[in-house]
């Protein structure tokens, strides 16, 4: 088998896994796991049920369920229930492996937490949980450059729409905390039927 060969059936094994609290999901989300699809076969939204830093958090249904009509019409995009309230590195990448048992992963996170990194729990154990790649999507105010050295030999990338490793995004000034401040103001930031969503369930304060 040649190299590009090679190369391709290596991506094709691979699963994105990207983890969050998505209060709401928003379009540059969805933008970030459309990009995402490069690096390989599916992309996993793995929202947090209860989230350890965040308090008046959504209840965890309603944010399952608004990932889930966001991707309805994405066929590589696939939204998992995770049983456990938070992701830890081991039992969540160890569950993954019975849901993917013939994949590897690759690991997508917000480039805040990329200095904190080091300290998880088995963050040195990536590569025996088949994570073969980090990437990071850059927030506002969390402008890290091209890559970052985590630490304990871990690199992660930026991604990027061509050759280099960067991310990129067609909403990359879009937020949740901005979005869920002014619901209304920035519906045009939301998939339309997460907006209508909200609206049925009066979140975020907005109501008819």
């Amino acid at each position: 088998m040649n190299d590009f060969l090679i190369s391709w059936n290596k991506k094709w094994d691979k699963v994105v896994v990207f983890a969050g609290v998505f209060d709401p999901v928003h379009k540059a989300h969805i933008s970030a796991a459309q990009e995402s699809l490069k690096l390989g076969k599916r992309v996993v939204f793995l929202p947090e049920r209860a989230p350890q830093h965040k308090h008046g958090t959504t209840a965890y249904r309603h944010r399952l369920a608004m990932l889930q009509i966001a991707t309805n019409y994405e066929a590589k995009i696939d939204v998992l229930d995770y049983p456990q309230d938070q992701q830890y590195i081991t039992p969540t990448f160890e569950w993954l492996l019975q849901q993917y048992p013939s994949s590897s992963f690759v690991w997508l996170v917000g480039s805040d937490v990329l200095p904190y990194m080091h300290k998880w729990p088995d963050i040195d154990k990536l590569k025996e949980l088949r994570v073969s790649d980090v990437y990071y999507i850059e927030r506002a105010g969390y402008e890290v450059g091209q890559q970052y050295e985590v630490g304990k030999g871990l690199t992660a990338y930026r991604l990027q729409r061509k050759k280099d490793r960067h991310t990129h995004t067609s909403h990359p000034k879009i937020n949740s905390t901005t979005i869920r401040a002014e619901i209304k103001k920035h519906q045009n930031q939301l998939p339309s039927d997460v907006y209508e969503y909200i609206r049925e369930n009066n979140l975020y304060s907005l109501s008819d």
